[in-house]
């Protein structure tokens, strides 16, 4: 970990204030991980300890973001029968509206146990 602080800071020296990069972030969070508490408390670090536990919890945030997100969002599709039989109900039925045709269906449904 300490070898890592000096490569950051022998690659910032030029600058007054280093930033660290998301790799250099991800790299001292997950070395800090590795670490007893007591033994980072202890070592002089370039950041606080709190820095890097808030590093490691944006990178656990961000990678179960990410994995939320496989395509798996937002309402799943209608099946080719429903929506067939609502746009039949809805051409037949110029008057009714969408909670009128959802209420046939419910009401089709609990009698027949099935599409008709």
């Amino acid at each position: 970990m300490l070898r890592h602080q000096l490569a950051v800071a022998l690659r910032e020296r030029p600058r007054v204030y280093s930033w660290l990069t998301w790799p250099d972030r991800a790299w001292l969070a997950l070395l800090a991980g590795t670490l007893p508490v007591g033994r980072l408390a202890a070592m002089r670090l370039i950041v606080t300890p709190a820095t890097i536990l808030r590093w490691h919890r944006d990178i656990v945030r961000r990678r179960w973001a990410r994995l939320s997100r496989r395509g798996r969002s937002g309402r799943p599709p209608v099946r080719r029968t429903v929506r067939s039989v609502v746009l039949q109900l809805a051409r037949e039925n110029e008057s009714w509206g969408y909670r009128r045709i959802h209420g046939e269906l419910a009401c089709g449904v609990s009698e027949l146990g099935h599409w008709s």
